[in-house]
């Protein structure tokens, strides 16, 4: 396709290339860019060329992602934008089938995989599994544990909030390194 084209900034009527209708751009024939899929942006994973040979599009993924070690049902993305799915990592959450007796541990308790704990509503935060109706304080890094902040997992919604503290009535109430919430100290 020809068409007019400004190249280092004079106007050329004569220049080759390809139009690609994710972006509605006219691109020069041999040049590269990542392409633009609406309504989600940029695809960082992937790279297009316009060939000068044919003057056509080709596009194709530009990283190599890593093996699963997981099942395709099980492997997900942690942000949209990732290229690679990953595997959740697997804890262990000691259960009792609901036909067991619970004074009978002859059998041991079950262990259930990630794939298990999320469809029986569990929840997948920073790559870990949480059961359904788990709670705990998230890792943010560089931070650490945000002691100050509860998540809970219910039917495969997170929610997170800060901890309300209780008042305190003293005249000088501290925060002790390992808690949230002011306390009373001994006067």
């Amino acid at each position: 396709m020809k068409r007019d084209f400004t190249v280092n900034g004079t106007l050329d009527n004569q220049a080759q290339g390809c139009f690609f209708d994710g972006d509605q751009k006219f691109h020069l024939a041999g040049s590269q860019w990542h392409p633009y899929i609406p309504p989600f942006g940029f695809d960082r994973c992937s790279v297009c060329t316009c060939l000068p040979e044919t003057l056509t599009i080709t596009c194709k993924q530009s990283i190599t992602c890593p093996a699963l070690t997981c099942s395709p049902e099980e492997a997900y993305r942690e942000n949209a934008s990732d290229c690679c799915k990953k595997c959740p990592n697997i804890i262990q959450v000691k259960s009792i089938d609901a036909g067991d007796e619970l004074s009978d541990q002859s059998l041991g308790p079950r262990v259930k995989s990630a794939n298990e704990l999320v469809l029986a509503g569990g929840c997948i935060f920073n790559e870990r599994v949480y059961p359904n109706g788990d709670e705990w304080h998230p890792y943010v890094a560089p931070f650490g544990e945000m002691r100050c902040v509860k998540c809970h997992c219910k039917n495969k919604t997170i929610k997170c909030g800060r901890i309300k503290c209780p008042s305190v009535t003293c005249s000088k109430p501290i925060i002790p390194e390992d808690r949230c919430c002011p306390v009373c100290s001994d006067d």
